[in-house]
């Protein structure tokens, strides 16, 4: 095993089986989604962005930062690769609040397998599902985070749709199942990364799950959750909000 891989599992708490079956993947997913935020604090703070794996070993593994999307699934791939499941890279469309999807390559997903096929996503933020999802059309997948049920729209294209009731369904994004190499996702990573347009440059975003609920980042708003409760508070400072990424998130 690489010496990063084991800095990776202690990175993100988890010293338990690595053998690649589904049992395992579900535990090292869920490990990654209460320890690793998700966050674009580089794009906030103009710092250059990079798909580099020696790059991003030393931001998420050595630095205890997290990272949006591509960076997140691309690294956790290649995690997953290492323990010796099969992983595929792949481009998803992701729907706004107008119930439109982007354009291809707006998000970066994960097709795992092993003794499953299995959806894995730790880059989507605050409707992540903390256990990787079977790859079927025949079933209500429940999670702490939701309610979650994949359609089939096509030979190869999925879509995602989540709920909080199991009742009424919203599409998150659609996927293709056909693999894409990592260059592919470049072009909309960079437009994410300096358009002003994008989401993630006009805001601060840093959110992780936990337990009970999630905490999050989204501002000048710092909100935890648990289970139904919520409590938001107005940071009034760069001297908060650097003591909220400390305590909260150990963003230093």
């Amino acid at each position: 095993m690489p010496a990063w891989v084991q800095e990776y599992l202690n990175r993100i708490q988890y010293h338990r089986q690595v053998d690649p079956n589904y049992h395992n993947l579900k535990n090292i997913h869920q490990a990654h989604l209460y320890n690793v935020p998700f966050e674009n604090l580089d794009i906030q703070w103009n710092i250059p962005f990079s798909l580099d794996l020696k790059h991003l070993k030393n931001k998420v593994i050595r630095k205890y930062r997290g990272g949006f999307c591509y960076e997140l699934n691309y690294l956790f791939g290649n995690l997953l690769q290492e323990l010796g499941f099969e992983v595929k890279y792949l481009s998803a469309r992701v729907f706004d609040d107008k119930g439109q999807p982007g354009p291809e390559f707006d998000h970066m997903t994960l097709l795992v397998k092993a003794d499953k096929i299995c959806l894995a996503d730790v880059g989507f933020g605050g409707k992540s599902f903390i256990q990787p999802l079977i790859l079927a059309t025949d079933r209500v997948q429940a999670d702490v985070a939701g309610r979650y049920r994949i359609d089939k729209l096509g030979l190869n294209e999925f879509r995602l749709n989540f709920s909080t009731d199991a009742m009424v369904f919203q599409p998150l994004y659609d996927f293709n199942v056909t693999p894409e190499p990592i260059d592919h996702f470049l072009p909309q990573c960079i437009w994410k990364e300096t358009n002003e347009c994008s989401h993630f440059v006009r805001n601060k975003i840093c959110t992780l799950a936990t337990i009970d609920g999630r905490k999050s980042l989204l501002n000048k708003e710092f909100t935890i959750r648990k289970g139904d409760q919520k409590v938001t508070r107005e940071l009034e400072s760069i001297e908060q909000e650097t003591e909220v990424l400390r305590k909260h998130f150990k963003i230093y």
